[in-house]
């Protein structure tokens, strides 16, 4: 495809097969879906295309803390992930789902690795937590691409946030008790990041922060 041999990186090659075949394999889910749905790879490709090519890696601490594009599954078929080298391999810390609109980029879902024992070296070498990190490359890029918005959406919105004990064996009032303890635990976790990094609320309730 024409679109392809304009994408240098194999890696965003790779990402952008995935994306075009995951799109000619959806036909029933792109009609019931449409055109509104961000993270939807017909909306990737339509206005996530220069931001995915020109993004690249960024290195902290001579390469040991990398932050790049990947891809990924669920909220979104693309994200931005964190790693962080030890014993001569990367292991994840977190990744940040993205999806796109005409005006701007969308954070689909911001999921960290739990209990990972690095999270506080990765943070404490940036200075900042990783999240939060993310998110202003997003916007870098962002900025540098023309858009003019960053979107956050509401927690309550998601899926993990409705089930986010899936798969667990716990009692009924014990899985209750710790989903809702999750619930108000994310809904902190994304008011936090959003404050932090200039975001205000909507009266939809997404967080949106103007570039």
């Amino acid at each position: 495809m024409p679109i392809l041999k304009k994408l240098n990186s194999r890696r965003i090659q790779r990402l952008w097969r995935h994306l075009v075949i995951k799109r000619r394999l959806s036909k029933q889910a792109d009609e019931r879906l449409g055109e509104g749905v961000d993270a939807h790879p017909n909306n990737i490709l339509k206005y996530g295309r220069k931001f995915l090519k020109e993004f690249k890696t960024e290195r902290f601490s001579q390469g040991d803390i990398r932050i790049q594009v990947v891809e990924s599954a669920h909220e979104s078929p693309v994200s931005i992930i964190i790693t962080h080298r030890q014993e001569k391999k990367h292991y994840p810390i977190g990744r940040i789902k993205i999806g796109f609109t005409n005006d701007g980029i969308v954070i689909e879902a911001i999921q960290g690795i739990a209990h990972h024992a690095s999270v506080s070296d990765v943070n404490q070498i940036l200075g900042q937590a990783w999240a939060n990190q993310i998110i202003q490359i997003i916007e870098k890029n962002a900025r540098k691409q023309g858009m003019k918005k960053i979107y956050l959406k509401d927690p309550e919105t998601m899926y993990w946030y409705h089930a986010p004990l899936t798969g667990f064996e716990l009692g009924s009032g014990a899985h209750e008790e710790a989903s809702e303890e999750v619930r108000k635990t994310m809904k902190n976790f994304y008011g936090i990041i959003a404050k932090r990094n200039g975001f205000r609320r909507t009266t939809s309730g997404i967080f949106v922060k103007e570039l």
